[in-house]
């Protein structure tokens, strides 16, 4: 009997400590295995993102940003949420920089536009996508970012005079219009420039005509010049092509008219810019932006 008793008590006390360790873990102890100033923290019955915002004195921004939320009245008992130190706690940089084992990414420079902070899930090349910049300029911006990002990392979005890109130089309108009804989004990195049926479309910069015909894919006529070092510009739904594939084309050069040919509602000019495997923001570029 006595063995027994003291055998439950064993298993009572162990119960405890398991209890005691548990706690606060499930609150959210820094991740400090890998060096990172982020808090992972398990939601409880009756939490909300306020109430977590306000426990750890950090914005209901950061929280969505950070863990990618799409509804902030959705979180539920268990979820793991990711959160970054409050300014009266952290011991980190004034770059407010997530800091792990891999290189840091820079600090903000004058030359950068915004920053990004990284999501689940995200890579450099969706980021460069998802900002219109080319993937080697985005490296370029972060010199110290590493092939893997953590969520939470920043990273600086270049920023470049209007105007001038790579080989193409100073860049304009290619048709008269400046009307965009469709800019550049997700699942539509280009823009649509509205313009009359039969209007001059004139060549971003010298290059050579890659392509120029009927596209099976949705472009109707369309023309692609490659301007050299793995950069294009693409030129979609004309109702007329006046360039053939390999012909030799100057900057501000009439290559075709506009149209509504293709998967095309309204007469309109498709403008894209391919830096590569990266689809480029011509907003970012024209002159005036748009």
């Amino acid at each position: 009997m006595k063995f027994q008793a003291v055998k439950v008590r064993l298993i009572i006390t162990l119960f405890v400590l398991i209890f005691l360790i548990t706690i606060p873990l499930s609150s959210g102890i820094l991740a400090k295995s890998s060096g990172r100033e982020l808090f992972s923290y398990t939601v409880q019955n009756g939490d909300t993102l306020s109430k977590i915002s306000k426990r750890f004195g950090v914005t209901q921004a950061q929280i969505v940003t950070v863990n990618n939320i799409q509804n902030r009245n959705l979180i539920w008992a268990g979820q793991t949420l990711y959160l970054p130190e409050s300014d009266s706690e952290s011991s980190a940089p004034a770059s407010n920089q997530i800091q792990h084992d891999t290189p840091k990414v820079n600090a903000p420079s004058s030359a950068a536009l915004k920053q990004h902070v990284v999501r689940a899930g995200e890579s450099l090349s969706s980021i460069a996508q998802l900002h219109g910049v080319s993937l080697q300029a985005l490296r370029d911006s972060n010199p110290t970012a590493g092939l893997i990002l953590y969520v939470g990392d920043i990273l600086n979005i270049p920023d470049y005079e209007q105007g001038q890109y790579a080989n193409l130089g100073e860049i304009f309108w290619p048709v008269e219009g400046r009307w965009v009804v469709k800019g550049y989004q997700y699942g539509h990195r280009a823009i649509d420039i509205v313009v009359p049926t039969g209007s001059p479309i004139q060549s971003l910069g010298d290059g050579t005509v890659e392509y120029a015909g009927w596209s099976a894919v949705g472009y109707g006529n369309m023309i692609l010049i490659d301007h050299g070092g793995d950069l294009h510009t693409l030129y979609a739904h004309l109702s007329e092509i006046q360039v053939q594939t390999g012909d030799a084309v100057g900057r501000n050069e009439t290559i075709g008219l506009s149209g509504s040919t293709g998967n095309s509602s309204m007469p309109h000019l498709h403008l894209e810019i391919r830096d590569g495997f990266s689809l480029i923001n011509p907003c970012l570029y024209l002159d005036g932006g748009c």
